[in-house]
């Protein structure tokens, strides 16, 4: 059998760990019959009626009846299969499985994805969505825009919606007129003759 036992027969404990298809002795890819048969034959070698004086006997054999309540189960089988979760009768919280499918997220993978994401497609996109979504009050496209700082993007930011507006393919408002002499240096000639 694959499956991890010590000597023949039922003898022994099932290892920690062992995995619930190797328990069952079938690959990943048993057949729904594969896994009953398994089971079948799994149970009459662990039964503890057929291994006395193994004090691991009962345990050995709930273990196995719980691989087969999990496998025989197309929702907990597939489960299973994604995250390695046994579930019993219940299933686990939505944080648990959301904790145990996604890896920890590192400082460095945030510094990563923050240089990644600054001048990209996806950014200039974004804050095109943005902008036209807050009719050009950029003090709202800063507050949803990932990754972005006024301090640090507003002329880049500014470049590419004015690239955006001599193309058409954005219409300038007067917030963003408005927001854009504020932050320009150089005060530009409309924004001498306009009063905020």
């Amino acid at each position: 059998m694959a499956g991890k036992h010590d000597g023949a027969g039922g003898s022994g404990k099932l290892e920690d760990g062992t995995g619930l298809y190797e328990i069952l002795g079938v690959s990943r890819t048993a057949s729904s019959d594969e896994i009953r048969k398994a089971y079948l034959n799994r149970s009459l070698e662990l039964h503890p009626d057929k291994n006395p004086g193994n004090k691991d006997a009962m345990e050995n054999f709930q273990r196995l009846h719980n691989a087969f309540k999990i496998l025989s189960d197309p929702d907990k089988r597939a489960i299973y299969d994604q995250m390695g979760i046994e579930m019993g009768d219940s299933y686990p919280s939505v944080y648990e499985l959301s904790r145990r499918s996604n890896q920890r997220v590192t400082l460095d993978d945030i510094e990563s994805f923050h240089d990644d994401y600054r001048g990209s497609e996806a950014e200039t996109k974004d804050l095109k969505d943005l902008y036209t979504k807050h009719d050009g009050d950029m003090d709202e496209v800063f507050a949803h825009l990932m990754c972005s700082k006024p301090s640090e993007d507003s002329y880049r930011f500014m470049g590419v919606i004015d690239e955006a507006i001599s193309s058409g393919e954005l219409m300038e408002t007067p917030e963003y007129r408005m927001w854009k002499c504020l932050v320009s240096e150089e005060i530009p000639e409309e924004c001498s003759s306009q009063t905020y």
